[in-house]
């Protein structure tokens, strides 16, 4: 798919919107700081179909979001987290090419994205969580990676239609 500012504009754009939906889900998830991560879906459409550097992009893009929206700790954790997610994916899709399947590279991303968070709380407020908090990203993050996958498989066909 040949990249253009429209369309990753629009992959963009479309980040955002699913980010600002799952915000008002979020009282639907008892547990403070998990959420279904439906925006990654598009990060993941622009790498295998924009390639590393534009989905980098669209991950920064949801990043300023987030730092106009909520704030200098959500840039920081989005930025962090959807960095992490990102380079696992990419790893384990150019070291492993088909022999890890689109549902485990993104459970592999989902918690990758928890954990960096984790650490990042915990550099900027000093406040160690991991022992408490990490069986709850890890589940999290492999309920997480599970859904966005299959969202992904059952949206990829519109979104690459759309585009």
């Amino acid at each position: 798919m040949k990249n253009s500012i429209a369309r990753l504009g629009m992959l963009s754009a479309l980040a955002i919107v699913l980010g600002i939906a799952e915000s008002f889900m979020s009282p639907l998830i008892p547990i403070a700081g998990v959420k279904l991560g439906v925006s990654n879906i598009v990060v993941m459409f622009a790498f295998f179909f924009c390639g590393f550097w534009s989905a980098m992009g669209i991950a920064a893009v949801k990043s300023l979001f987030a730092l106009v929206g909520r704030g200098a700790v959500a840039f920081v954790l989005s930025a962090c987290g959807g960095i992490a997610a990102l380079v696992v994916i990419a790893l384990l899709t150019y070291l492993a090419k088909d022999a890890i399947s689109l549902l485990m590279k993104s459970v592999a991303g989902g918690i990758a994205h928890n954990f960096v968070q984790l650490i990042v709380i915990r550099l900027l407020y000093n406040m160690d969580l991991l022992a408490y908090y990490a069986p709850i990203l890890l589940i999290s993050g492999i309920i997480s990676g599970t859904a966005t996958a299959y969202i992904y498989k059952a949206a990829e066909s519109r979104l690459r239609r759309l585009l």
